[in-house]
């Protein structure tokens, strides 16, 4: 009789495995990985590994695509409320960050090695990742239109500054120091607001409108 599988077991296994993997990568790289590591920090045999992906590679792109996936599929939530714009930035940059505080393991994958390789399936991700661009970049014209954001931005060099900003918070962000929501909140909010309570100068403009008034 053949055996049934136990799709809920098959998927977390593999869960448990693309974690691990991705830990792996991380620590030691990609090219110096081989699936005997990722098995012995298992405590399982290659063979097993086999059972669930078909090689290496294929590891490797399921980390990366589940990462984009998984920010598209956040973003789509997000824009779909229809809240205004200013919102759904402030909403999206936030959940972003804890995501990347979450998952720094996969996101440190993503960003070093998935650019190493021209394989077809690899130029798919990175098409993802250009529409979570170009979803962003809209997001960003959108509250220009509405007069939420500053007219005078290139709405592409934002959104770069922004995932530039956030995939480097990555090599800090896990000491532990802060919770994922913290770090997601936080850097947010610099980020679509600044630190100043007041624009830069003003104060001393102020003073020395005070100053010229009352020589």
């Amino acid at each position: 009789m053949a055996r049934v599988r136990d799709d809920a077991r098959y998927a977390s296994r593999q869960e448990e495995i693309l974690a691990e993997a991705a830990r792996v990568f991380r620590e030691r790289g990609y090219k110096q990985t081989t699936m005997d590591d990722i098995a012995e920090e298992l405590g399982q045999t290659k063979a097993s590994i086999y059972y669930y992906f078909d090689s290496k590679e294929e590891l490797l792109f399921q980390i990366c695509e589940r990462a984009v996936d998984a920010a598209l599929a956040h973003f789509e939530d997000i824009d779909r409320d229809g809240a205004p714009a200013a919102e759904r930035f402030t909403k999206m940059m936030e959940e972003h960050f804890t995501s990347l505080s979450r998952n720094a393991d996969v996101v440190t994958v993503f960003l070093q090695e998935l650019w190493r390789t021209d394989h077809p399936r690899a130029k798919e991700i990175r098409s993802k990742q250009r529409r979570f661009q170009g979803a962003f970049e809209d997001l960003i014209v959108a509250g220009q239109r509405d007069g939420s954001f500053r007219s005078d931005l290139d709405a592409r060099l934002v959104v770069f500054a922004f995932l530039g900003m956030s995939h480097a918070a990555r090599t800090w962000m896990p000491r532990g120091e802060w919770s994922s929501d913290e770090v997601g909140s936080t850097i947010g909010q610099i980020f679509a607001h600044g630190i100043f309570t007041e624009a830069p100068g003003s104060r001393a403009q102020g003073a020395d409108g005070a100053a010229a008034a009352n020589p």
